[in-house]
């Protein structure tokens, strides 16, 4: 990643990905835009909650966290240790300035380069939703998630849709950072060569333009 490309871009638009989470502050083309062609953003949300529901984690590491959502969200699951990384200030502070995020004492956000930030500290679910669009080294940084996870990763890639693949090309070169697009097959190889026993892929129904992936440990 270029780390100093990336925060640039995520500082300029914290708001607007902030936003997508938030119908009551979209426009009615927003709102429209969202239901038609983003509706795989609510289904990783409710997928990533599901599975730390699931495996029963007490620990979950968010890397890309961004504005906070999905800790505001593993919060009030009563998720009793919370870790936010993000490389952007803005994004931190949106999550710091979050009710059910700043101050909560389950909850530590850092803002840093994930693939820079060192910790000895374990984690029972990682959780990285919406952050391998932007990594051109995939595979480096699940090693090593794999050595700060105890049961599993739980990650969203962005597929080669005919549609919305061109779209957010396009878009990216212009605003900003490149997107990187993914096929179930290339996540099955970044599983094995990033160490793990096992992975499940799933296509999210709607607009076809996520896979998210469960990259099991032993």
């Amino acid at each position: 990643m270029d780390t100093n490309h990336l925060r640039n871009h995520f500082n300029r638009h914290a708001a607007e990905f902030d936003r997508l989470y938030d119908s009551g502050r979209q426009t009615r083309l927003g709102r429209w835009l969202n239901r038609r062609y983003r509706s795989d953003i609510a289904g990783r949300y409710l997928a990533a909650l599901d599975h730390v529901r699931t495996s029963g984690a007490q620990s979950v590491l968010d890397v890309g966290c961004g504005p906070g959502h999905y800790l505001a969200a593993l919060v009030k699951m009563e998720v009793p240790r919370l870790v936010g990384v993000d490389v952007s200030e803005e994004m931190i502070g949106l999550a710091r300035n979050n009710p059910d995020v700043g101050g909560h004492r389950s909850v530590e956000l850092v803002n840093a380069d994930y693939s820079k930030w060192n910790s000895d500290e374990k984690f029972d679910v990682i959780i990285a939703l919406g952050f391998f669009d932007y990594v051109s080294d995939p595979a480096a940084l699940l090693k090593r998630m794999r050595c700060q996870a105890r049961h599993s990763v739980f990650a969203s890639f962005p597929s080669r849709h005919w549609f919305r693949m061109p779209y957010r090309w396009v878009r990216r070169r212009l605003q900003g950072p490149r997107v990187y697009f993914y096929s179930e097959a290339g996540i099955r190889r970044l599983a094995r060569d990033s160490g793990y026993e096992d992975v499940v892929v799933e296509k999210l129904p709607g607009s076809g333009m996520n896979f998210v992936a469960t990259f099991l440990l032993s």
